[in-house]
């Protein structure tokens, strides 16, 4: 830029092109600082996404525990509610002697 404008002071460049860099460049400068604040907030709800799927995930894995406790818990019922049946039953079943005679 400050080249441009030495060109101009010599008589080398003519005003209106140097004007129109000027122009330019102050828009590129504007286009610059657009692009860094999305950057910015496109980081921020990168970050903020990460967030919320770390609390799912947190929540999925205390969820799922709390599941997986739960049917443990209630299949050791069923299998202490088998082994008593199974006991049960073995202790009321009669077996007759092979002469048929009590």
């Amino acid at each position: 830029m400050q080249a441009f404008r030495n060109l101009e002071a010599q008589g080398f460049a003519p005003r209106l092109r140097v004007a129109e860099f000027k122009e330019r460049a102050i828009g590129l400068r504007h286009d610059l600082i657009i692009r860094r604040e999305e950057i910015a907030r496109g980081a921020a709800a990168e970050a903020a996404v990460a967030q919320r799927l770390a609390e799912l995930d947190t929540t999925f894995r205390r969820e799922a525990l709390d599941a997986f406790k739960e049917a443990d818990a209630t299949a050791r019922v069923r299998r202490e509610e088998l082994t008593i049946a199974q006991d049960r039953n073995r202790r009321t079943l009669l077996t007759v002697p092979a002469a048929g005679i009590v």
